[in-house]
């Protein structure tokens, strides 16, 4: 057997049962690559799929055995992803550019390996962080998708598993692990437009009139709830200064030489939030417009 495949290479069974031969290679290596540690393994199990991919188009042989190796091959792209994560938090590897390693090691002089040399390209170490960065159900979603449309390229697949965050970043308010700093504006702007809501004739009656302090003076809110409450005003003022320096610094984070580099990566973690905080501000926005 194999070190990096949980089964020998088989010319002849492959020859006589393509399509059963290539699922059980591909059933043994998914149960293997969960528990695949060393990344070199990954990688080489890796060249061992595309080798089957070769032989199964040279010769012609059913597309469901291509696919199967194919699936192989991009299940041990995303393993290759998830342990080089793994290993720049752990600090085995070179954390990312300007970020000290948790030793106090700055990125100028780490003698850690680099993530790149676990890859060909920028783009695939790219692509391969993406696909780590899908939950499990979200990756075999996307597998499936990708094979009922027979494309099982790397492109296709990070384009689906980049889809699959997207709906769920604009589906959850507060997924855990998820972005604290857009759950917080969310959180601000829900705010407002419940509050507005409630109380709309407060947003034709402000006198808003900042005081150095930063406050808000002359708001009137005739509703008896509002008694006991932080004015509507000082609300609605605190929160627009907040996000507005929020926006700044994303603002100045996006003007970054470093952000085309890293706009795959951003995207997938972000893009989804920065829609959710846009539509939420539209609507606001509309309100104040009309008022």
């Amino acid at each position: 057997m194999t070190d990096y495949l949980p089964i020998e290479p088989d010319a002849t069974s492959l020859e006589l049962d393509p399509v059963g031969y290539m699922a059980t290679v591909l059933y043994r290596a998914k149960a293997w690559l969960q528990e695949a540690q060393n990344i070199d393994d990954v990688r080489s199990a890796t060249a061992i799929a595309v080798g089957f991919e070769s032989v199964i188009r040279e010769k012609k042989m059913a597309n469901d055995a291509q696919m199967a190796a194919t699936e192989v091959v991009r299940r041990c792209d995303r393993r290759v992803g998830e342990l080089v994560r793994a290993r720049q938090e752990e600090g085995t590897v070179r954390p990312p550019k300007d970020i000290p390693a948790r030793d106090g090691r700055t990125h100028g002089y780490d003698p850690l390996p680099a993530p790149a040399e676990f890859f060909s390209t920028h783009k695939e170490q790219t692509d391969s962080y993406i696909l780590a960065g899908a939950g499990d159900e979200e990756f075999d979603q996307a597998i499936e998708e990708a094979k009922a449309e027979g494309n099982l390229s790397r492109a296709n697949l990070v384009r689906k598993v980049k889809g699959e965050m997207l709906e769920d970043q604009r589906a959850a308010r507060h997924k855990p692990g998820g972005s604290k700093f857009f759950n917080a504006v969310i959180e601000e702007a829900e705010a407002v437009m419940k509050a507005a809501a409630e109380n709309p004739e407060a947003f034709g009656d402000l006198d808003e009139r900042a005081d150095r302090s930063g406050g808000v003076k002359g708001a009137r809110l005739d509703d008896k709830r509002a008694v006991n409450r932080q004015p509507l005003a000082d609300q609605f003022f605190n929160a627009v200064y907040d996000l507005t320096k929020a926006a700044e610094r994303v603002g100045r984070l996006a003007a970054d030489d470093r952000f085309d580099q890293n706009s795959n990566s951003i995207a997938a973690r972000h893009c989804g939030d920065l829609i959710r905080v846009r539509d939420a501000l539209e609507g606001i926005i509309n309100r104040l417009e009309s008022a």
